[in-house]
């Protein structure tokens, strides 16, 4: 059709110059060569600009539910900040434990979401014959269920473990021992904050199962109602009543279980037909399925050696920096506290990209193979764009002096993190 539309025109222009008509077959082959190249081109930006869609579509609401607990954490330090310096440098060792206890287990929220994104109801849900649908919506509910299971059974233990051995756990993540007031300072937080520990492990899986189902928007309301609630206790609780440290770890538990607790009702009180359950972007019921399965549990241990060496790895480097911090005084812990926050916040930027691989990818698998080579290629280039983001907008934040003080009134703690803004800045990068 191109090469006669082609002649047409060629034929056209002839006539008008009444020349006679000679077709150069050469221009004829480049012509239609061009136009190929042309239209192959046009194509391919419209399915990178379709990728990208896609993409934003799950990664920013995405991105909105994983930054909601770095905010609180950044909350709960600016209020404690304003408060006092001891009981914000005795903040830093708490937060360093209970990163990595949150990331140690963090492989059940990635498991869920991987096995509930390869299996979606949607695309085999026929009316005539629901067999196939149904198998894939019983799945998904298994899954679901045997991961919330685990989640509160771990978050009970390691929660068990914190309260029983709370002070020689301070003391090895950098308090010293001859200082009585900072681990004084420090105990209730973690006793506190430990408490919600099994509902912050449910809340990821949920948060999980709904990121597999590609329904990023759920997640992101509930957790946002929790950080309002979180922002309004830990003012009244840290600035008002004068609770310290120990009405921000209030504020935050209260607002955690109160998130895990409408997520998991909610989610309970969904209709449970496979019908519904087959909707594009419905969320997976939940209910009890009995015991795991053995390829269920197979599946969450190898997901978890994979995600468990990884996150060692960065939670070991991330306690020895606060326990070197600690060596040098209140001032120097309070800085590293206030930087480790504002960096961690950050540094959840390129990570809804993970999620919208998972999802996208792990889909693209079974039907459409050919796409997955440039997917991965466009996550990789949003992704550099991001770190890169990631990096410009920590050296800012912490260079303000507006928000320097925003975040801490002690003005030694505040030069103290000047010196540590080209670090952060780097290692972001």
């Amino acid at each position: 059709h191109v090469g006669e539309t082609i002649v047409k025109e060629i034929i056209f222009e002839k006539e008008l110059s009444s020349s006679p008509v000679v077709i150069d077959t050469s221009d004829l082959d480049m012509a239609v060569r061009k136009s190929k190249n042309d239209s192959s081109s046009s194509s391919s930006k419209s399915e990178t600009r379709n990728m990208v869609n896609e993409i934003a579509a799950i990664a920013l609401p995405s991105l909105g539910g994983m930054l909601l607990d770095p905010i609180m954490s950044l909350i709960d330090t600016a209020c404690v900040g304003q408060v006092s310096t001891t009981a914000l440098a005795a903040m830093a060792p708490c937060t360093s434990i209970f990163q990595f206890a949150f990331f140690a287990f963090f492989f059940l929220s990635a498991a869920t979401t991987n096995l509930v994104a390869s299996n979606p109801p949607e695309s085999v849900y026929d009316p005539n014959d629901t067999n196939e649908a149904n198998g894939r919506v019983d799945f998904n509910e298994r899954v679901v269920s045997n991961a919330a299971g685990l989640a509160l059974v771990l978050g009970t233990i390691v929660t068990t473990f914190l309260v029983k051995f709370s002070d020689p756990l301070l003391k090895l993540a950098g308090i010293p021992a001859s200082n009585a007031a900072l681990l004084n300072a420090a105990r209730p937080y973690l006793l506190i904050r430990a408490a919600g520990l099994p509902f912050v492990f449910l809340a990821t899986v949920l948060q999980g199962s709904s990121l597999g189902r590609g329904n990023a928007w759920r997640p992101l309301k509930i957790f946002g109602a929790a950080g309002i609630v979180n922002l309004v206790g830990d003012v009244w609780l840290t600035l008002y009543k004068g609770w310290g440290a120990t009405g921000a770890a209030t504020a935050t538990v209260a607002a955690q279980i109160g998130a895990a607790l409408y997520y998991a009702i909610s989610s309970s009180r969904l209709d449970k037909g496979v019908e519904a359950s087959s909707k594009p972007l419905r969320d997976v019921a939940l209910v009890w399925r009995g015991l795991p399965s053995k390829r269920i549990v197979k599946t969450f241990m190898n997901v978890a050696m994979v995600l468990f060496s990884r996150s060692i790895g960065l939670m070991l480097a991330y306690s020895m920096m606060t326990r070197t911090a600690a060596l040098g005084g209140e001032t120097a812990l309070a800085a590293h506290q206030v930087t480790l926050q504002v960096w961690w916040l950050l540094s959840f930027l390129p990570e809804p990209m993970s999620v919208a691989a998972q999802t996208l990818i792990t889909r693209d698998m079974k039907d459409r193979k050919h796409r997955v080579p440039k997917l991965i290629k466009t996550l990789y280039g949003m992704c550099a764009v991001l770190g890169v983001s990631a990096a410009a907008l920590t050296g800012v934040v912490l260079r303000a002096p507006a928000v320097a003080g925003a975040l801490v009134a002690d003005p030694s703690v505040r030069r103290t993190m000047a010196t540590l803004v080209p670090f952060a800045v780097l290692s972001q990068s």
